[in-house]
């Protein structure tokens, strides 16, 4: 994998990220298993097929071209460089913790989904849209919501809710939130995110104080903390979405 960090100068962003991510897969014991992957999908790609198990464990041949690679996979940039995904993490800010958390020792996971038969532009509009289709979220995400405001400029909540129309829709929304607000990294921003889906009680004194700090009214800091308790098991990883929109 190497050779897809070398591709960028050190000091730049690309690379940053790049040795970030490289460093965690090492760290959780998930490199090889990752280069493994990707040598097996470029392979596939070569000879236009996958090799699956089957339910007997017998092994059969699907095409290549029918599959994408799914799910928070899709975090990765490292994945984006080496070919195996469209989606350019790093352009859509997506969290590379999503994928695999350093606080977890846990497996580096490559899902294959069937190819979507149409692909869309990845605008905001029309990401919402496919949720919608997909029966995931409901119709009122179209309409605004009432964004909470803080005083003078810095004003995360409104920038990272403002592309969903003021709702918190996407898992990395959330860890944006826990993190710009909060001031946790990412990786401790999913393990919050993973104790508030199942439903675990939290300490959320760390993010208040961070939104009180930004200028944000208490009664609107329990407001939100509130919505993201109710919201938290209905949200949806926006790099899968980015992955059936681009094919």
């Amino acid at each position: 994998m190497q050779k897809f960090i070398e591709k960028f100068e050190t000091g730049t962003k690309e690379r940053a990220r790049l040795e970030y991510e490289w460093k965690i897969l090492q760290g959780t014991g998930n490199s090889a298993r990752i280069e493994a992957a990707v040598e097996e999908i470029e392979t596939a790609r070569e000879k236009g097929y996958f090799p699956l198990m089957g339910e007997r464990g017998g092994r059969y041949l699907v095409s290549a071209g029918e599959f994408i690679v799914g799910g928070a996979a899709n975090c990765s940039y490292l994945l984006y460089q080496a070919g195996v995904t469209k989606v350019d993490a790093l352009k859509y800010d997506l969290p590379f913790e999503r994928f695999l958390n350093p606080f977890k020792k846990s497996e580096a996971e490559l899902s294959l989904v069937p190819r979507p038969q149409e692909t869309v532009e990845p605008t905001e509009e029309n990401l919402l849209r496919l949720l919608i289709e997909k029966g995931v979220c409901p119709k009122r995400i179209l309409r605004p919501k009432k964004i909470v405001t803080a005083e003078g400029e810095a004003q995360p909540v409104k920038d990272i809710l403002h592309p969903t129309n003021g709702y918190l829709v996407y898992q990395e929304q959330l860890l944006h939130l826990l993190h710009r607000v909060g001031g946790y990294s990412y990786a401790e921003a999913d393990l919050l995110r993973r104790e508030l889906s199942k439903n675990r009680p939290v300490s959320f004194e760390k993010f208040s104080e961070g939104a009180l700090a930004f200028g944000y009214r208490e009664k609107d800091v329990r407001a939100l903390e509130k919505y993201i308790y109710e919201e938290v098991g209905f949200l949806y990883p926006k790099a899968h979405l980015l992955a059936l929109a681009l094919g």
